[in-house]
């Protein structure tokens, strides 16, 4: 009986320690001291000194009736607006190059070079010191037949299909002499033949040419002899090229590394045969004893920051009353909560259950969920969420949403702006997945001031296709977003029939790999990465080439903005601004003022 108080009494005092402003003393870094909203911005120059500056410029030629080039022009698009780089795009049959224009970069995204109208004109550009980027296989006309030999090709054979790619430069960051063997990485291309002087960036089984450059006069064309630059996940490579091709080029990124756990702080229940086997424990004891203290360990090894996702319960309840004493497990929310939030970490919301917020009763039954029939009901849901929240943390602001199985309709986003004034985020996907019913985002800030967060990868173990992912977006926007579930180690599917040692050992494989070849990304929570998004989204960086470097000027300036400089330069002085060597050619800048400065120092 005196030890069963005495243990009523330690439990009571713990949550209420837990409940307390001693928690929040410890949670410095978490981001929750830190505003979602930014600073006034400044800006460097006025519209007048804008127009007088010379900055790159690039068009984007396609072929509206042909859907894989339409692919390509959206794909180029996105990644010129994400550099932040004036472009405009024209039709294959318009005239784009006036006599004398020269914009930095012709980007050709028609497989039909024969319908190109300015064919002849585009070749003299380059001969005269012009840059032509064909992003696309060419179709084997006459179009083709007029340039192959500019583009270095000494003998045209006929279409092929592969999958896999090898780097031979660092089109993408650290991934020089690298290949990706996935299926999936597809391309149909040309089998050529190239000349000795050739530079070839990428090859399919380290042989066959799939991307490479070739000097014409005083310019350049180069080639992507394949398909995936119509994929969203070969943005990277697309933006890599971009910049290799063209001298001394910087453009801005988020420089934010994410780590997100889903279905955590969750009730485990049961007990899992794999678990027992390995153990001796059921779930609850196992999450407690093996696994969350495993997960503090590499954290603090790996310097992350955690984002859980909190569940309420696993009930599927979707009509309200929501009621969350009954439901929830405070003491189970005070502890991992509390751990995540003296780790410098952040609270986030999954949702009050795990039935995702749609009206859909298609897409919730593909996921053998309930439907919910009433708006009112998701927003019910989401108050008793909070409420449950602050039963634990007074005051405690959920600033991020992560979608259940990453699905989220018009209803439920609408749900959640009401239900949740202070949320700042959404963090579902990037990338479209199989079941193309997904919340599929771009990096974006909503009407309502919510930044869309998209998340990259997941899994403790990732296949070759993801790491391809990863590192594509890390080029293009200096950002990785991984998630995992707890009971991944519970699901044969997710966690590929391994036990949590061997998951362990592949997460860890995971992070050195992140930590060697990117170990410069800052480590941020959630909502800490939305406001750098936002910060980057709202800026207005302008690069202006001088004799001797660049200029830096960021209208819409609110903080550090982080840009990526590939250049051959390695000696420079700078002016409001730091720099550091990432890789070949490869540097990161840190631009601490609205005008900065870079002065090369020696000749490449």
């Amino acid at each position: 009986m005196i030890l069963t108080i005495a243990a009523v009494i330690l439990l009571t005092l713990l949550l209420q320690a837990v409940r307390s402003d001693l928690l929040f003393k410890l949670n410095k870094g978490s981001g929750h001291e830190v505003s979602s909203e930014l600073p006034e911005a400044t800006n460097a120059l006025s519209d007048e000194e804008k127009s007088k500056l010379k900055t790159d410029s690039f068009v984007i030629v396609y072929d509206k009736a042909n859907n894989y080039s339409v692919n390509i022009k959206q794909n180029a698009e996105q990644l010129l607006k994400s550099m932040k780089k004036n472009y405009r795009v024209v039709e294959q049959e318009q005239p784009f190059l006036s006599e004398g224009e020269a914009p930095s970069l012709v980007i050709i995204a028609t497989p039909s070079l024969g319908k190109v109208k300015e064919l002849d004109r585009v070749n003299s550009y380059a001969t005269n010191g012009g840059t032509v980027f064909i992003a696309t296989v060419p179709d084997p006309d006459e179009g083709l037949q007029r340039v192959y030999r500019k583009l270095g090709i000494l003998e045209l054979g006929t279409f092929m299909e592969a999958s896999g790619v090898k780097f031979h430069t660092n089109v993408l960051i650290k991934q020089q002499g690298k290949a990706f063997t996935e299926d999936t990485l597809h391309n149909s291309f040309l089998r050529v033949k190239l000349d000795s002087r050739v530079k070839v960036h990428m090859t399919v089984d380290g042989t066959l040419p799939l991307m490479w450059e070739h000097k014409l006069g005083q310019g350049k064309y180069a080639i992507y002899n394949g398909t995936m630059l119509q994929e969203k996940v070969s943005r990277g490579v697309f933006a890599g090229a971009i910049s290799m091709l063209l001298p001394d080029f910087m453009y801005p990124i988020m420089n934010a590394k994410i780590m997100y756990i889903d279905d955590f702080p969750a009730p485990f229940y049961g007990s899992a045969p794999i678990i027992q086997k390995e153990y001796g424990l059921d779930n609850d004891r196992f999450f407690k004893r093996v696994w969350w203290p495993d997960m503090i360990r590499i954290a603090e090894q790996y310097d992350m920051k955690y984002t859980g996702a909190l569940i309420v319960t696993y009930h599927d309840q979707v009509k309200q009353p929501f009621d969350w004493a009954a439901d929830g497990n405070q003491e189970l929310l005070g502890m991992y909560g509390g751990d995540l939030l003296r780790m410098g970490g952040e609270i986030g919301l999954h949702g009050y259950n795990h039935q995702s917020l749609t009206l859909s009763a298609k897409t919730s039954q593909a996921f053998g969920y309930k439907v919910w029939t009433d708006p009112y009901d998701m927003v019910a849901s989401i108050v008793a969420a909070r409420d449950y929240v602050h039963s634990v943390f007074p005051g405690y602001e959920l600033r991020s949403y992560v979608p259940p199985s990453n699905v989220l309709g018009r209803e439920g986003r609408i749900a959640l702006s009401e239900a949740l004034p202070e949320l700042s985020n959404v963090a579902a996907l990037f990338n479209e997945d199989a079941t193309h019913m997904s919340y599929v985002q771009e990096f974006k800030v909503t009407k309502d001031g919510e930044v869309e967060l998209p998340r990259i990868t997941s899994g403790y173990v990732m296949r070759e296709y993801d790491n391809y992912l990863a590192v594509n977006v890390l080029t293009l926007k200096g950002y990785f977003s991984h998630f995992v579930h707890p009971d991944d180690v519970l699901s044969e599917e997710r966690g590929q029939g391994m036990t949590w040692k061997q998951l362990y050992e592949g997460f860890e494989d995971l992070l050195e790999g992140l930590k060697q070849d990117f170990g410069w990304i800052r480590k941020m929570t959630s909502s800490e990465a939305a406001v750098e998004v936002k910060r980057h989204l709202v800026s207005e960086p302008i690069i202006e080439r001088t004799d001797n470097g660049l200029n830096g000027y960021i209208n819409g300036f609110t903080g550090e903005i982080h840009f990526i400089l590939r250049t051959e330069h390695q000696s420079m002085h700078t002016e409001g601004c730091e720099i550091s060597r990432i890789d070949s050619g490869v540097y990161l800048v840190k631009a601490q003022r609205e005008r900065f400065s870079i002065e090369w120092k020696d000749t490449p």
